[in-house]
């Protein structure tokens, strides 16, 4: 079935396409119960569809993508049953939103995304203040480390300069 413009139950407009497989298992029928069996299965088909797609909000259609059409093929039966024939499976092709629906998806994934980021950078940072603090406090609680550390970055190449008034500078 090619695609089509349905509404959903929330007064949505989406474009679907279908493929719908039957089977012939009486040809007399086939032959002779109608001029156009495929049209009236199609029809069958395309009036199924719209129902079902007409009782389902947006939200789940995009959600439901693959239970969508289940048991479609179930209420085709009747109709292809009179035509001498079964339906074998009804596959949902292709889905399509609306432009102005796609947007909005996109915008609120890009906000998702923007606002986890921001989240990272923020405990990235309250543990950086937290390893900070904890130094702090370290230092403060022992003032031989603080010499320590000194002595350790002149070893590793730092210039150091201490005052009479026992100030310590790092250049």
């Amino acid at each position: 079935m090619p695609a089509q413009e349905v509404l959903t139950a929330d007064g949505v407009q989406v474009r679907l396409s279908l493929v719908g497989t039957a089977q012939i298992i009486d040809p007399v029928s086939w032959l002779f119960s109608s001029a156009a069996p495929f049209e009236a299965i199609y029809a069958a088909l395309q009036v199924a569809v719209r129902d079902r797609v007409a009782t389902v909000e947006l939200a789940a259609i995009a959600s439901s993508r693959k239970t969508l059409l289940e048991g479609v093929d179930a209420e085709l039966e009747p109709t292809a049953t009179a035509l001498g024939a079964a339906i074998t499976g009804v596959t949902l092709k292709d889905l399509t939103l609306p432009a102005e629906v796609r947007d909005a998806i996109a915008e609120t994934a890009l906000a998702r995304q923007r606002g986890m980021a921001e989240l990272e950078r923020a405990r990235t940072e309250a543990a950086a203040f937290r390893s900070l603090a904890n130094t702090a406090k370290l230092l403060a609680d022992n003032p031989a480390l603080m010499e320590l550390r000194t002595l350790q970055a002149a070893t590793e190449g730092a210039n150091i300069v201490i005052h009479r008034d026992g100030v310590v500078r790092q250049d």
